[in-house]
């Protein structure tokens, strides 16, 4: 987190940076966890990802939303003080 929030803070105009954070944040949660349930399906469900495609992309919009949204925002508090 704190590289990342250090890259934004360098490249981005100082009222640009929670903002760009969060939606990093965000997205790189949900595409991780994306990425992570279409191999876990392909691989040891042996199934099609497109079987099961409407469920993983849920899972990971869900962890996008817990993990990212709500992880971001308890790190931006902590660090506004």
């Amino acid at each position: 987190m704190n590289q990342l929030w250090n890259f934004l803070k360098i490249h981005l105009p100082v009222q640009y940076v929670n903002g760009a954070f969060l939606t990093v944040w965000i997205a790189a949660w949900t595409l991780s966890v994306l990425a992570v349930g279409v191999l876990f399906c392909s691989a040891v469900a042996g199934a099609s990802p497109a079987v099961y495609l409407g469920k993983v992309i849920c899972i990971a919009g869900y962890a996008g939303v817990i993990f990212g949204l709500f992880g971001g925002m308890f790190f931006l508090m902590r660090r506004s003080g």
